[in-house]
């Protein structure tokens, strides 16, 4: 039998009127003739809802009425889901038809209400022993559906927690169907908030056979982000990630290709780029790195998605290099704006405070600035030139510097960017100083190193006792203080973060 919701509000208004006929009179004088005196000019409609709403506000007048009065009234404001807190006890009491009745018209509110998870209630309701008599299997079968989707829609597409009555919809996975995908889907699902469970994966196994590949890759999306999520992961990295992803994405390959697959990856891949400045800069690139291969997108797609994502912040050259970024990941327009961003670096006051160098090292970023010209990213004649006047005010510097400076300027400076008569004169000033600051040790080691290739000239160096004629295995390594990577002193590769502080705290 169909049934007439409409008849059936009239019925509930009524018997609402039937309860301030009875107990309206019940309330003292004084509040009833305030209340009469403020509606005294309203049409009896309006005074009969005053009178509803004082009964609500005094409802202990009710006695035994109270509950079944409460859930009128909740009736009357479209509040279904809190017309049914008092069904255990009203069903006590009331005949099964008023109750039948009474729930019918709970369910038709639900059905008709968007955009309060209404399907989702029945189903709690329904686990809560509210409607569990009243509603079919059938029907409850249509709630869980439905209620899945409104959940998903609302709450799995954007990063929110998951709803109570989510837990309580999967006890009923069973009935969940996701082959109506197509019919229900809105924005993409996400698995942030951790709502994927072995009911959701379970459902997903019964319907992907039933559904087109966008519409299974639709349901796959939240399951392969979660696997991206993990095996990428920044927080707990996972041993050959790059292998793990593709071993665990077998199991989706047929869905990699599709549209929303491939956004996620690109979207993934943005996100990388994105975090590409600070200290985990490397972490991202590699993350990137891994994730390239599985978009299906040209050169020239790639590198705008690239450059489009790149951060904008002050440093972000330095990070570039530093995580030693691939230039040809970037438009022309790109490189451009990150080369000038290294040479702003470069220009900058040696006291800022994003300066990675000492403002007592000789040379100011010479290490950042050979790396920049081995790989490609500044003009070699440039970088040669700025490091030819950093030596060249090195020879003429009155009063001469302390040894730790020298010490690491020798260090750093790679002879491939110096001109070889240049070089051996710094070298052989760089010896005398470090004899004058008593750096014995440090003098022996570049003594050595330019007598073994046969370039030493004792009359530019003075005479002092070696510290040794090998140099111990224990002095060739020291160890970097932020990053844990080898410093060795008599070799030119440094890591380019490497300060004069970190020097000084490893010699």
């Amino acid at each position: 039998m169909t049934f007439d919701y409409e008849a059936a509000k009239q019925r509930i208004n009524g018997e609402l009127s039937d309860f301030v006929d009875k107990y309206w009179n019940k309330l003292s004088a004084d509040y009833r003739k305030r209340k009469e005196a403020m509606v005294s000019d309203e049409t009896d409609e309006k005074m009969l809802e005053d009178k509803i709403s004082g009964l609500h506000s005094h409802s202990d007048v009710l006695g035994d009425d109270r509950k079944k009065f409460c859930m009128l009234y909740e009736f009357t404001h479209n509040c279904f889901w809190h017309a049914t807190d008092n069904f255990q006890d009203l069903k006590k009491i009331l005949p099964t038809e008023d109750m039948q009745f009474y729930a019918t018209f709970a369910i038709e509110m639900a059905e008709r209400t968007q955009g309060k998870q209404s399907y989702a209630w029945i189903v709690e309701e329904c686990d809560n022993g509210n409607l569990k008599e009243f509603v079919s299997e059938e029907l409850l079968k249509e709630a869980v559906n439905k209620g899945f989707w409104e959940i998903a829609n609302s709450c799995f597409t954007s990063k929110n927690n998951v709803p109570e009555r989510y837990t309580i919809l999967m006890k009923y996975s069973h009935l969940l169907d996701l082959s109506t995908a197509h019919e229900f889907k809105t924005k993409p699902l996400t698995c942030e908030g951790g709502w994927i469970d072995e009911h959701y994966i379970e459902a997903f196994e019964r319907a992907k056979q039933k559904l087109s590949a966008e519409d299974a890759a639709w349901l796959a999306r939240p399951l392969i982000e979660q696997i991206i999520n993990y095996v990428l992961s920044w927080e707990s990295p996972k041993p050959n990630p790059k292998k793990q992803l593709e071993s665990r994405l077998k199991g989706y390959g047929e869905y990699l290709g599709t549209n929303i697959i491939q956004k996620l990856f690109k979207e993934e891949l943005s996100d990388s780029i994105n975090c590409l400045d600070g200290d985990d800069a490397s972490f991202y690139l590699g993350r990137a790195e891994i994730l390239k291969p599985y978009l299906n997108i040209s050169e020239s797609e790639f590198t705008e998605l690239v450059s489009s994502a790149l951060p904008k912040s002050y440093n972000i050259g330095k990070d570039l290099v530093d995580a030693d970024f691939p230039r040809d990941w970037l438009t022309k327009k790109a490189l451009s704006s990150v080369q000038k961003n290294i040479f702003e670096y470069l220009r900058s006051p040696a006291e800022h405070p994003l300066r990675y160098d000492s403002p007592n090292e000789l040379i100011p970023h010479l290490g950042f600035l050979q790396r920049c010209m081995k790989d490609g990213w500044l003009d070699e004649e440039f970088g040669k030139n700025q490091i030819k006047t950093g030596l060249e005010n090195y020879l003429e510097r009155k009063p001469r510097p302390g040894g730790k400076e020298v010490a690491f300027m020798l260090a750093v400076l790679n002879p491939e960017f110096v001109e070889t008569r240049l070089y051996r004169t710094v070298v052989h000033l760089g010896i005398s100083d470090l004899v004058k600051r008593n750096k014995i040790e440090e003098a022996s080691e570049w003594y050595l190193k330019a007598k073994r290739e046969g370039w030493l000239n004792k009359k530019k160096v003075p005479e002092f006792k070696l510290k040794s004629e090998k140099i111990p295995e224990d002095k060739l390594e020291r160890v970097h203080r932020r990053t844990g990577k080898r410093i060795i002193p008599h070799m030119r590769e440094l890591n380019p973060e490497t300060t004069l502080e970190d020097f000084k705290d490893a010699t």
